[in-house]
């Protein structure tokens, strides 16, 4: 499939199109996260004056404060899914494309996946040529039924 570089090009170019569809929902969902991230902090607020001022005991506040504290926590891990979701991940360069149809192809004949060696440079989102510690690019190549996933082993 990697051999026939316009149908791996067509590929890429509908994933970056799926991608820009769903901007406007993760958008909106970022938006609503920020409103209900609002609401809890101003909750939280109401209980802690309330158990400052002595007009409600840790007793009676302790659960919602931990309850609140809970979801603050879910919304902001939420957040930062979207915010990485919404990284813009570049194109495979041509060079990109030839190395890793040349990983592919080592890894076929070896049947190992260590046998693949580097990686696309602008292959992961951020910083072209660099992925956080214990990430590793993967790439999907989909065309009909056919799924080809590739990811580049070794790389830190």
């Amino acid at each position: 499939m990697l051999e026939q570089e316009p149908l791996v090009r067509e590929a890429i170019e509908e994933a970056f199109a799926e991608l820009d569809s769903e901007r406007p929902k993760r958008e909106a969902e970022v938006k609503r996260i920020e409103r209900e991230l609002h609401s809890v902090d101003r909750a939280l607020d109401r209980y802690f004056r309330a158990f400052e001022a002595g007009t409600m005991s840790e007793r009676t506040c302790g659960p919602r404060l931990e309850e609140l504290s809970r979801r603050m926590a879910e919304l902001g891990a939420r957040r930062e899914e979207l915010e990485i979701e919404a990284d813009e991940p570049e194109p495979l360069s041509d060079d990109d494309l030839r190395t890793l149809q040349e990983q592919v192809r080592d890894v076929i004949a070896s049947g190992d996946p260590a046998a693949a060696q580097g990686a696309p440079a602008s292959a992961g989102r951020g910083d072209p040529g660099r992925e956080p510690a214990g990430h590793l690019p993967v790439f999907l190549f989909a065309r009909g039924s056919t799924t080809v996933r590739v990811s580049a082993p070794g790389r830190t």
